[in-house]
């Protein structure tokens, strides 16, 4: 005897109908209740605790900027975060910043992004305002509500490609994007060019280093060096306010009471000084020399000595004394001086007089020319 109903029996019907009603209720219970979020993963033996994902983007503004940041991967809450893989974008009205880094941390509200890492700047118009590294493993940049400080060394190579900075920890860089920090920076050229090097004890600047200021500034050319307690940085001049001190390759040393400097454009470092109350003295085997001027203009092929311009040399136990309102010497062909003008010359233009103990050289309207020492001034 079965213990199943007959196929016939009306119990089937209404376990039927039960087994429906069953089924529509749950269904509408689920559908009430919406999606429900997925189960965390429970290990937490490499990276902690909290939630994990993978692959996303998260945004956070800040005034007028934006932080974007696009990750491979993420794992916590949202004030104790860490993401992996990074590509930042930080958008701001003067330029938009790109970061590529393998970790960036948050905590409350603070980035730390991970070295190693690469930056890069593009300003206006897509105009690229230089790029640079941290080459250092471990915390590299703190971000926080737009403001930066570099926990890593920066090294950042400027808009031209010519030149790189190299600049310790501690750097901070403002909600203006202007960055700043405290030396020695240092900055080295990329390829052959007049200027060898500089190095400063303090530095604040905008992005590309277009603008801003050196503090104790020392710059070594091919053909000597200057030392400046304040230098003022401008798209198309480098600016010394006040005195400064230099040396030549030709034995000058000396001082002035400030200059500037033309920047060539495409980055090329600094090939010219232009000087004001120029200052210089040397030792010959004949003795010392003495040499001043209103101006000086020094490039690698010599000087041009502008305004007053007094030289004086030992000559027989005298002292030659030469006056003149210009006076060019030249120390390598080429460049702007006159082409006339021979390597270990002197020209001494305009009414020029040389004058020793009771003698005197000079012709009305004529200048003065010496191949070597003060004994070989003539008539030009």
């Amino acid at each position: 005897m079965s213990i199943w109903p007959s196929n016939q029996s009306p119990a089937w019907r209404y376990a039927g109908l039960g087994l429906l009603l069953l089924t529509g209720g749950l269904t509408a219970v689920f559908v009430g209740r919406g999606p429900g979020p997925l189960k965390a993963s429970q290990d937490r033996s490499l990276f902690g605790s909290g939630p994990k994902g993978l692959q996303g983007t998260l945004t956070e503004s800040f005034g007028k900027g934006r932080l974007v940041l696009a990750y491979g991967s993420v794992q916590g809450q949202r004030e104790d975060l860490r993401l992996d893989d990074i590509v930042g974008r930080l958008e701001e009205d003067a330029a938009l910043w790109v970061v590529r880094a393998p970790r960036a941390d948050r905590k409350g509200e603070s980035w730390t992004l991970s070295g190693p890492l690469t930056l890069e700047a593009v300003g206006a118009g897509e105009a690229p305002l230089g790029h640079g590294r941290v080459r250092e493993a471990g915390p590299a940049i703190r971000w926080l509500e737009g403001a930066w400080q570099g926990l890593s060394p920066l090294e950042w190579t400027d808009t031209a490609g010519k030149g790189q900075w190299h600049i310790p920890a501690g750097w901070k860089r403002d909600l203006e994007g202007r960055l700043s920090a405290h030396g020695p920076i240092r900055w080295t050229p990329l390829g052959p060019g007049p200027m060898l090097a500089l190095e400063a004890q303090g530095v604040e600047a905008t992005p590309g280093f277009q603008n801003g200021s050196l503090e104790d500034a020392h710059a070594t050319f091919q053909d000597g060096s200057i030392k400046a307690r304040r230098s003022l940085l401008e798209p198309r001049w480098i600016r010394w306010p006040a005195a400064l001190t230099f040396a030549r390759a030709d034995g000058w040393t000396g001082s002035a009471s400030g200059g500037q400097a033309p920047r060539p454009e495409g980055g090329d470092g600094v090939d010219s000084l232009e000087l004001k109350d120029f200052r210089a003295e040397r030792t010959t085997p004949e003795g010392a020399e003495q040499l001043q001027a209103l101006g000086a203009r020094w490039t690698p092929q010599g000087l041009r000595l502008e305004g007053s311009v007094i030289w004086e040399q030992p000559l027989q136990g005298l002292v030659a004394k030469l006056v003149a309102p210009r006076l060019l010497m030249r120390n390598e062909p080429g460049g702007e001086l006159p082409p006339e003008l021979g390597v270990g010359q002197a020209w001494a233009e305009g009414q020029a007089v040389l004058t020793w103990g009771n003698a005197a050289l000079g012709v009305p309207g004529s200048g003065l020319t010496a191949s070597g020492g003060p004994g070989t001034w003539m008539p030009r």
